[in-house]
């Protein structure tokens, strides 16, 4: 196997941290771009459920777009955690190489703290969760919406 230089450890944990670091925050702008856009067409589609008329056929298709959204949504919250949690593996891979104590890591969460392997119920529901809930049930009332409009 080979041997990296303890120079070069520091040097990829701080690339590690990056890494984790970018995968929060490109999870987190994604959901929020999700969330803002549902909003938007949510809206906008109630806006138009007022006015009778030519506005009939977009409607139904702001809100199979608003579904769809979610569904892709959820998706892509659930992928985004995936990798930070693998992000993080990696993370703590190389703090245990450096010989790094547990007072002297970084965790920002109690689930940064806390070993890989299940979870205590307290610890299941996360802002990742909840976001992944939200969007579905978006989707749902998307899709009750245009049950009803039909």
């Amino acid at each position: 196997m080979n041997q990296v230089s303890r120079d070069e450890l520091w040097k990829l944990y701080e690339l590690a941290l990056r890494d984790r670091d970018f995968q929060v925050t490109i999870t987190w702008d994604r959901t929020k771009h999700y969330f803002l856009f549902n909003f938007a067409a949510f809206s906008v589609a109630g806006a138009l459920a007022t006015m009778k008329g030519a506005f009939s056929v977009i409607e139904p298709a702001l809100l199979l777009l608003v579904a769809l959204n979610s569904i892709c949504a959820a998706i892509a919250i659930r992928k985004g955690h995936t990798y930070y949690r693998n992000s993080r593996r990696h993370l703590h891979a190389i703090e245990s190489r450096l010989g790094l104590g547990s007072d002297e890591t970084l965790k920002g969460t109690r689930g940064m703290a806390r070993p890989e392997g299940p979870r205590p119920l307290r610890d299941s529901v996360t802002i990742v969760n909840l976001s992944i809930a939200l969007q579905l049930y978006i989707a749902g009332a998307a899709m009750y919406a245009l049950y009803r409009i039909h």
